[in-house]
Parts: structure tokens; sequence; C-alpha cells
């Protein structure tokens, strides 16, 4: 199980089914794979995440894989050891790429670290307490040992400057690409049928599936002739849909699909009037320039990582907003043929300037200055605390315990944490 001195990637989110962590390691890490020959794939990293079909078994080319176990309490007991003793049983990689929020510390390796989002931080009410104290922990953790940062988006690298004290030339901003290339194929085995509009995404409470379920209600009410079809898997603090549906008179309009695989996907994007993503927040918005991808409009959130990757080619709402996302339903409704045929080539155009190579280049680039540069003069400075930052704050009294030391520290690296930190979980 050696990494023979190459790039350890964590893969340990690409197998399937995928949620957008996993597409990003997928599109990223077979894109760096056919432009570097230094590239070692994870198939598990850390031991928090688990995929019973994991990257090993669901990709369809040959790669270099480590980390491989077919039980998740054995992946445990590998990764659960110092880092230190993980990376000599890797053979000691060059880099160590971390993608599922997991920041390895301890090991002589330089470490970039993918920023997916600051939700946890900037709007903790939609993640639970153990997403919460998991990617806090995880995220200050990387603030003081990562060497390099990938985000996904300006929007990204910006509100992770707002909470943490890194350099900015350290985070190399990198857009995501589509996995679906626009053809003339998926054009003709688009879906047929009544006209539709198509929602993509873990349903979990930033992605306001009831905000969306009650704008298209609205629109309906309007003379809005359409179906609204989701996609995707059930997620934390959210319950099913169909009492919300049969509430709003929906049932006959909304279909829930669940997971579907690719090639399905492909055919429902390709033939959706526009894509849905009115979420409250995001990093990037990877469905959104799938759409674009192929020639899909979308209906989006006024936020700056939705502005940033569909710029002028979308249907702009509050998502805090019924009438908001109504009117945008409707906007993407009245459009005629002839509209919906020159937008869809504008929206092609723009999802060209968003594609897995340019990722990897980028990407690439961030290894190559973490294997020139000292990476022990890099953090040296950032070292300011042994073992772990914070710990899993599950009770009033560790967390108590946890702010008087973290208060009793004057590294400025940490002081400026603990109020924010306090805020996250409801106090001290």
């Amino acid at each position: 199980m050696s990494a023979s001195a190459g790039i350890l990637f964590d893969a340990s989110q690409a197998g399937t089914p995928r949620a957008g962590c996993g597409e990003l390691a997928y599109g990223l890490g077979c894109a760096l794979a056919k432009t570097r020959d230094d590239i070692i794939f994870a198939d598990t990293f850390g031991s928090h995440v688990w995929t019973e079909t994991p990257f090993s078994s669901s990709c369809d080319q040959e790669f270099n894989v480590v980390a491989k176990f077919a039980k998740h309490s054995e992946a445990k007991q590998f990764w659960d050891r110092p880092f230190a003793l993980v990376e000599r049983s890797l053979g000691y990689p060059e880099v160590v790429h971390a993608n599922n929020f997991y920041c390895p510390v301890g090991g002589r390796a330089p470490v970039v670290y993918t920023i997916h989002d600051t939700v946890v931080f900037d709007t903790p009410e939609y993640t639970d307490e153990r997403n919460r104290a998991y990617c806090a922990h995880q995220m200050v953790r990387a603030s003081l040992y990562a060497d390099y940062f990938v985000a996904n988006s300006s929007a990204t690298k910006d509100a992770f400057l707002k909470h943490f004290d890194v350099d900015p030339r350290r985070i190399q901003v990198v857009p995501l690409g589509s996995k679906f290339g626009w053809s003339k194929q998926i054009s003709e085995k688009a879906e047929d049928g009544p006209p539709y509009f198509l929602f993509v995404g873990t349903l979990e409470p930033r992605k306001n599936l009831d905000g969306v379920l009650r704008g298209f209600a609205a629109a309906k009410l309007s003379g809005v002739v359409a179906k609204l079809k989701i996609v995707g898997r059930l997620g934390w603090m959210t319950s099913a849909l169909d009492p919300i549906i049969e509430a709003l008179g929906l049932s006959q309009d909304v279909e829930v699909l669940g997971y579907v695989p690719d090639d399905r996907l492909a055919d429902l994007m390709g033939g959706a009037r526009a894509l849905v993503l009115a979420s409250h927040a995001e990093g990037f918005g990877m469905p959104a320039v799938e759409a674009l991808s192929v020639g899909v409009p979308v209906i989006a959130s006024d936020i700056a990582a939705l502005k940033e990757v569909c710029g002028p080619l979308a249907f702009y709402c509050d998502p805090s907003s019924e009438l908001s996302i109504s009117n945008a339903f409707c906007q993407a409704a009245n459009l005629s043929g002839d509209s919906r045929s020159d937008l869809a080539q504008e929206c092609r155009r723009r999802a060209a300037n968003f594609t897995w190579r340019e990722a990897a280049i980028l990407v690439g680039s961030v290894y190559d200055r973490a294997i020139q540069s000292d990476p022990s003069g890099v953090r040296r400075g950032l070292r300011v605390v042994k073992g772990d930052v914070l710990p899993a704050l599950r009770s009033r009294a560790v967390r108590r315990k946890f702010w008087e030391r973290l208060r009793s520290d004057r590294s400025s690296a940490l002081t400026k944490y603990w109020e924010r930190l306090s805020v996250i979980w409801g106090g001290k």
C-alpha cells in the first residue's frame, strides 16, 4: 500500500452514489490523472467517510489506488493512527490533497486542502450539530496546519478569509467543470413529455426545497404549465417531501426521483426548461455549470457563488421570497422558442470556461508550488496548538472548558475564533 512519493489525492467521496463533494473529487481526480503521471488515489481518507461502492470499484479507468479496505472498521483502524504512521504506510507521498473536510496533521508532506464552502460558519442553522462540529473542527485545523488551499470559487475564498487569518496567496481559486459535454445526442435523448423544471442536489435545508415548492405552486397559480422534477438523495434535517407537496396541491405536478445515474441525469438536464438552484447558500453550485453545459439556463439565488458561475444567464431570485422565486419560474416558462434557442447557445459558450482540464492545470500548479516550497517554513508560524484544536463539542461542560482554554491562549492565530465558534454552538 505505497503512494511511491506521488501526490496522494483524497478520493474517499468519489465512489457511488456521489454528492457534490464527491463529484468534485471524481471530476478533478480523473482530469489530474490525464495531465500528470504522479497521482495516487486514496480510496479512503480519514475515518469518518465510508462509501459502500468506493472510487476503485466505480471508476471506468485503471488508476493507482491505495488505502483500499473491505470494511469501515479496517479503514478506521488504519486512519485513526497518528498521520505520521499513515504517511509511512503510504510510502511518504510528496503532497497530500484533502477533499472531504478532514485535515491530516502531523505528517511531513505539505497538505493541500479543498474549501467547499463555509456554511457551518455563515449559516449554521442549515447543518446539524454533528456535521457542524466535525466540519468546523477540520476547517479550523486546516487554517492552522494546511500549506495551500483550493477554493471552488472567489466567493468561497472571500468567505473563508472572513473567518480565518490565512495568507490569500496560499489560496488558489479553481472553478469546477461539468461532467456533461453538450452534444447533439444529449439534445435528441432529452426526455419527452410536458415541459418541466429540474432540481438537482442533496435534499437538505440550505437547498431551500420548501421555498422552491412554494414558489413553484405560486407560479402554477399564475398560469405556468410545467412540472417540477426533483433529483437527489434525502440529506440531513429534511423529511420526506410528500406532505408539503400534497399540502400545496402539487401531487400531479411534482415528481421526486431520488438519486439517478449520470446517463439518466444527462437526459433530464438536457430536456429541462431550466435548472432550479434557489439555495440559501452555495460554495460553487456544480449543477448550475452542468446545466449551462447542456444549454439549459438556471433559476438561481442572487448569491455571489451562483452569480460567479451563471453570469447574466440565469433568472435570479431572492431565496427567502416566495414571490421572487415564483417570478423566476414565470420568466423561464414564458421564453419563446427562438429566445430559448439563443439562450441555450449562450449557456454553452459560458460553460466552455468551466472545464475539469483547466481545473486540473490550476490544481497541478498548486502541487508544484507545494513540492518546491519549504513546507516547514510555511507552517511553522501557524503551529500554535499541539494536538486537536477543537474537540467534538457535544456538552456545555466540554464547551466551557474549551472556551476557557482558548481564551487563555493569547496566540494571534486562535484568539479570533472562540467568539465565532461559541455562537455556532449556541453559547458557552
